[in-house]
């Protein structure tokens, strides 16, 4: 049986992070892989040290923006 874990939502300051840590990729439309997306854990100066899905966030901000 699954268990179903909480959802938390990003807050302002993370989500501000990544899209300035990674607009490079964003721009480019191509997902980072685990060295970018730890390396951006890390310069972000603890805001994101609780979050494992980097990489899916900004999958989901790029599929969103094609959307448009």
């Amino acid at each position: 049986m699954w268990k179903k874990t909480e959802h938390h939502p990003w807050a302002e300051a993370e989500m501000a992070a990544v899209k300035t840590l990674l607009s490079k990729k964003i721009k480019s439309q191509k997902i980072p892989g685990k060295a970018e997306c730890e390396e951006c854990r890390r310069l972000s100066k603890g805001k994101l040290r609780k979050r494992t899905c980097i990489r899916f966030h900004v999958k989901n901000i790029i599929a969103r923006d094609l959307q448009k």
